[in-house]
């Protein structure tokens, strides 16, 4: 137990309960199932081996859950939860919160603050909750939430559920490198709500875009909407939008016959009636 001074405390390989009270504290479970209060101040958990419970309680606390199935919650103030390997459950609580799964099948929410989660490998299941929120699932098949306000989804690779709830939503397809099915995956979007979420496609991943930045497609021609799936591979758009099944597909062979390096990337379940004003392209 700690007092309202600067402590740093250290548990056994025994199952330890462990309070820091005030000051900015350094907590660490080492070995065992424990429990860690920060109490107020600025505080550091870390949980090390076994599986853990971490609270940062007020202040803004760095909390590292380390090895085992721990849990973690933020609780006041704006923290950073890292998970660590296993399988996780992260809270941020309130505040501006950025929660990492890091391995494992891991469960981030963010709370009602502005949070930025990262679910790192493993099936990963993201909920933002209120704020304007960034998700991003990175390997996996994961299941992104935005929930209320203005998000920001990025599925990563692997197969994807995103649903970006209310407000504004940006659903991006960017891995950094070349598209391949592999670093993108193919995509589940629900809810996507024509005129008001965007579908943002970074040109670093698809190269054979040549419209300028910004909303819609300069080049008309690089978007079309078809009816069925069999003449998404044979039209000369780079994007091609199957309005019967709501599979979105990326064209670089353009009206040569298959996809080439492209492939499908998403589909939009109820079909809605896209345009290319539903499109962001970036740099």
């Amino acid at each position: 137990m700690g007092n309202n001074r600067n402590n740093t405390l250290n548990g056994n390989n025994r199952a330890n309960f462990i309070n820091g009270l005030g000051g900015r504290d350094t907590l660490r479970g080492r070995g065992g199932n424990d429990t860690i209060l920060g109490g107020g101040g600025n505080d550091r958990l870390n949980g090390d081996a076994g599986n853990d419970t971490l609270t940062g309680e007020a202040g803004n606390d760095r909390l590292n859950g380390g090895a085992g199935r721990d849990r973690l919650n933020g609780d006041g103030g704006n923290d950073n939860l890292n998970g660590g390997a296993g399988n996780d459950n992260l809270n941020g609580g309130g505040g501006r919160d950025r929660l990492n799964g890091a391995g494992g099948n891991d469960t981030l929410t963010g709370g009602n603050g502005n949070d930025n989660l990262n679910g790192g490998g493993g099936r990963d299941r993201l909920n933002g909750g209120g704020g304007n929120d960034i998700l991003t699932g990175s390997a996996g098949n994961d299941t992104l939430v935005g929930g209320a306000g203005n998000d920001q989804l990025t599925g990563g690779s692997g197969n994807d559920n995103l649903n970006g709830g209310g407000g504004a939503d940006r659903f991006i397809y960017d891995s950094g490198r070349a598209f391949t099915r592999n670093s993108i995956g193919r995509d589940r979007i629900a809810n996507f709500v024509v005129g008001s979420d965007t579908i943002v496609l970074d040109k670093t991943t698809f190269r054979s875009l040549n419209s300028r930045a910004g909303d819609g497609f300069s080049n008309n021609s690089e978007f079309a909407v078809v009816r069925n799936n069999s003449a998404a591979s044979s039209s000369s758009a780079e994007i091609v939008y199957v309005s019967s099944s709501g599979n979105l597909y990326y064209n670089p062979n353009g009206s040569d016959a298959g996809f080439g390096s492209g492939g499908q990337f998403a589909r939009l379940t109820g079909s809605p009636s896209l345009t290319e004003s539903d499109f962001l392209i970036r740099n």
